[in-house]
């Protein structure tokens, strides 16, 4: 499952006092195999309720800006040859140099044009995929850019989408374990806030609501402001 979580963690959230007669202490009651296909559910629900910002992201980013965006907007300075990838570990990289990192570009390419021709060998660089490090071998030329992309296995280390996740999985045991209200009462606390944080993240007012992990990526923008409108460019040419 794409964010790492076991049974084991959803014992300690309802047994963190690892009491024996607690949470999967009788195995007759819950099955491990049933916690991993409820763990699966919800894993499911979680990412499909999460803004489609974040969704694009979950295992792939295509166009991150790793010199030439909004944290180096002249782009290098001339002798860059080391950068890391936003999120690793990561796989499939795919790198170009020298294209416009919002449209309009100044004098380089625009990203919605890139070919398969404009992809920089993988001659020209080495990668380390488990700490997403690129090491180039020869300096990047003064203004120039450079931008990835690449899938990644990042999100087991998203802690606010695993923290929803357990929440709602250790709530609908708990449900199951403890009938009576009253002492279900408390764990339906970590429901309410599972459902409050994921409706909070689709307010794009207040970065603290957002997965930083995705937040602090510096990505193209291609979006072309004309006149009269604003158009967005499909990732292979043409108009949205």
């Amino acid at each position: 499952m794409m964010l790492g979580i076991v049974a084991e963690d959803i014992r300690r959230k309802l047994n963190p006092a690892n009491s024996p007669r607690g949470f999967l202490g009788d195995q007759s009651t819950i099955s491990e195999a049933d916690v991993v296909e409820v763990i699966s559910e919800f894993e499911d629900s979680v990412l499909s309720r999460i803004p489609a910002r974040y969704q694009a992201l979950l295992t792939r980013v295509d166009g991150e800006v790793l010199i030439g965006g909004n944290r180096s907007p002249g782009g290098a300075t001339g002798g860059e040859t080391e950068f890391t990838l936003g999120l690793y570990p990561a796989s499939d990289l795919i790198l170009y140099q020298n294209f416009a990192t919002s449209w309009p570009g100044s004098t380089t390419k625009p990203w919605p044009s890139r070919t398969p021709s404009d992809v920089l060998p993988e001659s020209y660089y080495t990668f380390v995929p488990a700490t997403g490090k690129i090491t180039l071998s020869e300096p990047l030329l003064r203004g120039y850019t450079l931008i990835a992309e690449y899938s990644h296995q990042a999100c087991s280390r998203c802690q606010v989408l695993r923290r929803i996740v357990k929440d709602l999985v250790a709530t609908e045991f708990a449900r199951r374990l403890y009938p009576d209200e009253e002492r279900f009462e408390r764990y339906r606390e970590w429901e309410q806030q599972a459902y409050t944080d994921i409706n909070r993240m689709h307010r794009t007012d207040d970065v603290r609501f957002g997965l930083q992990m995705f937040d602090q990526l510096d990505l193209v923008n291609v979006t072309r402001v004309n006149r009269e409108s604003v158009e967005a460019f499909d990732p292979d040419g043409g108009m949205l």
